[in-house]
């Protein structure tokens, strides 16, 4: 069995000897949670992951979309 994990626009595919590559998700259909991954949700997980490692390691988190 393939085990799909989504990182933004990377798409990492591990069985031991993981392939990157990257991805469209206009032209790919990913389903995460039984709907369809789109740029914007793939964004908001990886900010979610993040804010959980800071919040891990006793860091403060600033969403990226507050640096810019």
């Amino acid at each position: 069995m393939t085990k799909w994990i989504i990182c933004g626009e990377e798409q990492i595919i591990g069985d031991g000897n993981p392939i990157i590559k990257h991805i469209d998700l206009d032209q790919e259909v990913v389903i995460v949670d039984g709907e369809r991954l789109t740029e914007a949700r793939a964004e908001q997980i990886s900010e979610e992951i993040m804010e959980e490692v800071y919040k891990y390691y006793g860091m403060n988190f600033v969403a990226r979309k507050l640096l810019s």
